[in-house]
Formats: structure tokens, sequence, C-alpha cells
């Protein structure tokens, strides 16, 4: 019978069934009623059940992982087994065991389970039972290895799907990116354009005004999706996470169902942090956006900030394992909780535990990707009907000259100038705005539609034109292409590259290590004068 079921173990393609099989042939070998293969978790050093069969209880479980310590010890891993009567133990027979059988399971010397049979019966296993039960304990051993290189594999399958569709992300992103920020650019120019020849006085000036801030958290978001794609570019000032929060706030009470009342409770002396203040609002926000959405409509969302210093001898509690100073910030709401299944996955693309249609699966995902970017640390706990609370940890800024405080800002001194600029880009309102803009600024203006349009007019008119603002994607000829038939035209040419796609990163890789000159769509006119103003001084860095 033993080698009949040898043979009927090698067929047997499902690792899990033959599991089962092995506890049911081992049972019936040694003629006992009661077993379970206990598989060892290498971190924890907890024992869980894989299989059993017949009765199983907390008891038996208890008895089976007091008793392989003692099968164990003192004892070779191979051919280790308990076999005991343990007829005058009190404890044991209240839990109707008089017989045990603990087989340590191996795989390369070390104990990775156990197969541990029960019985109420007083009958001593024989020892050639005993070695049939140690075969069967090495298939187990084998068969949990085989299942464990099953389980890596699912894992990495499931890294390549994710991987292909952060990939596949990417690629919409770059695209949505490029017409949002397009779009955005025309608003911006056109809504700045207005509100210089607005009085302040009008009331017109407030509407433009919102437009604009309606437009900048426009290209905040656009900018978090290209950062999650890692495509983005993220803008380094000195940061007041309280500033974050009393804003943030502000748009939650204005936006959110009364009956969710907003807590804050800042710390006065809490330390800067450099970063992105867009990519950090809109952080906030969503942490603050799923807490709403976990509370039903009623509850208390709290948003902390704090200070914690990590020295040398606490690395193990220190994020990202670096002593120093950092910023805490803490939103905590009253919802419904995770429980400890899906607390592990929350951070995982594309995973949801709302309904569907209700949730993509990626802003906490946005959230942890903003947060190492800004080489902080999130941590998050939670409890079914208790609350969450997510904490996110920033190293403060450190710097010797003092930096002004940004939150959300992206006006900048606007420097006039004078020369003139071919202006190349396929969108006509980029090609009005800009020309607006630039005229405003002093500088005269020659525009084209593309890359080829624009090598024809430097051709003949090359020497008269101090900079050229060239636009990555378009058509018939693309910035890329463009730009060394520029050069080969006049080596020394001044080219600003605008995008809002591509960022100083990837101009890099396009051009190798030539150092340009780049400005990020949307841009408001100080931005662009002080790019302007900037690659115009820069003279000949293209060569």
């Amino acid at each position: 019978m033993f080698h009949e079921l040898i043979s009927d173990l090698s067929g047997l393609a499902d690792p899990e069934a033959a599991l089962a099989r092995c506890l049911e042939a081992a049972l019936t070998l040694a003629k006992l009623e009661q077993g379970v293969i206990y598989l060892l978790d290498e971190k924890s050093a907890e024992w869980t059940p894989v299989v059993q069969q017949g009765l199983a209880s907390p008891a038996i479980e208890r008895v089976s992982r007091d008793e392989l310590s003692l099968a164990i010890e003192g004892k070779p891993l191979y051919g280790a087994y308990l076999n005991a009567i343990l007829l005058d133990d009190e404890r044991y027979r209240k839990a109707g065991i008089y017989t045990i059988a603990i087989i340590p399971i191996c795989h390369f010397g070390a104990v990775i389970a156990q197969l541990s049979l029960h019985s109420k019966s007083i009958d001593e296993i024989p020892h050639a039972v005993r070695l049939d039960l140690e075969i069967i304990g090495g298939i187990i051993g084998n068969l949990l290895a085989r299942c464990k290189i099953e389980a890596e594999n699912r894992c990495l399958d499931e890294q390549l799907r994710q991987s292909q569709k952060l990939e596949a992300i990417g690629t919409l992103a770059g695209g949505i990116a490029h017409d949002m920020n397009n779009v955005l650019a025309g608003i911006m120019g056109l809504a700045t354009l207005l509100r210089e020849e607005t009085n302040p006085a009008d009331l017109r000036f407030q509407d433009i005004e919102k437009i604009l801030d309606a437009s900048r958290r426009g290209s905040s978001l656009t900018q978090n999706l290209l950062n999650f794609a890692r495509k983005g570019e993220t803008r380094r000032t000195g940061i007041s996470l309280n500033r974050i929060v009393h804003q943030v706030e502000g748009l939650l009470e204005r936006t959110i169902l009364k009956k969710i009342v907003i807590n804050t409770n800042l710390d006065d002396s809490l330390t800067r942090v450099e970063g992105d203040p867009g990519q950090l609002t809109h952080a906030l926000v969503n942490l603050c956006l799923n807490a709403i959405d976990a509370m039903d409509e009623e509850g208390e969302l709290t948003m902390s900030t704090s200070a914690v210093t990590f020295g040398k001898g606490e690395l193990s509690r220190a994020p990202n394992r670096r002593p120093g100073q950092y910023a805490v910030l803490e939103v905590r709401d009253t919802g419904r909780g995770i429980d400890e299944q899906n607390l592990e996955k929350v951070f995982d693309p594309f995973f949801t535990t709302k309904a569907p249609g209700q949730g993509t699966g990626l802003g906490l995902s946005m959230v942890r990707n903003t947060v190492r970017n800004h080489n902080g640390s999130i941590f998050i706990e939670s409890a079914p009907h208790v609350g969450t609370s997510v904490k996110v940890y920033l190293p403060a800024f450190e710097s010797k000259a003092p930096r002004q405080v940004t939150t959300y800002e992206f006006e900048t001194t606007v420097q006039s100038g004078s020369g003139t600029i071919l202006l190349v880009d396929d969108e006509e309102i980029i090609r009005i705005t800009g020309q607006r803009l630039l005229e405003k600024l002093g500088y005269s203006v020659i525009i084209a539609e593309n890359g080829q349009v624009a090598l024809d007019i430097f051709k003949q008119w090359n020497r008269e034109i101090d900079l050229v603002i060239l636009d990555m994607a378009m058509p018939v000829l693309d910035g890329a292409e463009c730009l060394p038939r520029l050069k080969r035209i006049n080596p020394r040419v001044r080219v600003l590259i605008s995008s809002g796609f591509a960022n100083k990163k990837t101009t890099e890789k396009l051009f190798g290590n030539q150092e340009i000159d780049f400005l990020a769509k949307p841009f408001e006119i100080g931005h662009l004068s002080e790019a302007v103003a900037r690659a115009i001084r820069s003279g000949t860095r293209m060569i």
C-alpha cells in the first residue's frame, strides 16, 4: 500500500491536493484519528495549520506545538519524532488525546513544518510505520517547497502585470499631460493677460484670480499623475506643513458634509520641509478624501503635525533608516477602519475596497510615491470599527541660507527684457498667448507652428534671433529632431525647451550631456520671464 501511495503522490499536479493525500495516508498507516500539517513562518516563528483532518481543536494545536519542541530538542532533524503514551497526563486526557506522533518536516536541513498525528487510542506505533511516516514527511517537505516556489512565481507574475499596468499608465499619462498642460497653458496665459489689464478694484479681477487658481490646481493634478508614472519633475522649496494643513482645511470646510467635523492639532514650532507644495497639498487632500469616504457621511477628521528626532541609536525606528529631525503629518479618522488582511495592500496600485466604479485604487499609491519622492516614509494603522491613522514622515529642511516659505504659490518676479525670440509650438493658443506675454515683457516674437517651419525661418533670420523656445511634441518635425538641425545652422543657438510632458531629466536623455534650459507647461508670466532671461544670459551652452 505504501509504494502505491508514493506512486499516487508523484502523479498529483496540485501540491495542495497532494498535501491532503499525504495527511490521509499518514493517518491510515499509523491507524490514528486526527492529523494536522503545520507550516512554520520563518519571520514570526508561528505555526499555521495548512491541512487538517479529524476533530482538530485549539487544545490539540497547543499540544502539538509544545510537543514539537520536545521532539526536536537534542535530536537529529531527520528521523526525530515523538510517540508517547500519555495515559497519566491530565492536560492531554482533557483534550481527549492519548497517542501523539510528531514528525518534523525538513527541507535542506531546516525545519519548515511538522506532521502532527493524534489519537484517542493507546496503540504503540510500530517502528516500520514510523519509518514510512518519515518518508511521507520528506514528501511533504518537497511539496511545501514546491508550493512556496509556485507562490513566489505567482507573486512575480502579479508584479509583472502591475508593472505593465504602470507602464501603460505612464504612456497614457504622457499623452494626457501634454494635451491638458497645453490647454492649461492657454487658459493661464489668457487669464494672466486679462489680469494685467484689469483694475484690482474691479470685481472681474477676483474672477480672473479664481481662474488662475483653478488652473494651478489642474496643473498640480497633472503633475501628480506624471510623478506617479515616474515621468514628472519635482519642484523644491521650503514648505510649512502647517500652512498646507490650513489651506486644505479651508478647502474641505467649503466642500464636505457638515456632519463631518474637522479638527487640527498643529505644532507651532514645526520645522520646514523641502519639496513641491502642489504635490504635498494634493497628497494631503487625497488622504483626507479617503478618510471622509471611510466615515460614511459622519465622523471626525483630525489633521495633526508634530516633530520627532531619531538618533543614531534609534535607526530601527527611524523612517528610511536615517537619523535626524522629521516633520510628522498625521491624518486620523473615526471611520469603518481596515481589516488586517487588506491593510497590507492599501498602497498597492489598483487595490481598492470601494464598490466597482467608485474608486481607481491609485490614490494611496500616488500619495506614497509623492512621499518617497520627498525622501519620506508613510505608515498606516487601522482596525475595523475603530478608524484609521496615516502618518507621513518628511525630513526637516536644512539650509544655511534662509529661504522663502511657500505653500501653493506659483508667482515669481517678472523680469523684462529685449531681443528677438522664435516661438515654436503646434498649439495655436500657446503661440497666441506666448507671443502676447513675451511682447508684454519687451521682446520681439516670431512664431512657427512646427519644427520644419522653424528651420525655414531660422535659416533666414538666425543672426537676429536671440532665443528659440522649442516645444517637444509637434507634427511634421518635433523638438528632438529640430534641435540638432538648428545647431547645424548655428552652433551657438540658444534654446529653451518647453513641454507639458517632458522634464529636464528626459531632455538630458534625448540630448546627451548638453545643458539645456527647460520650461514646464503650464507657466505664468513670472516663470516665463525668468526662464527666458536665464536662457538668453546663458550664452553658448549648446556647443
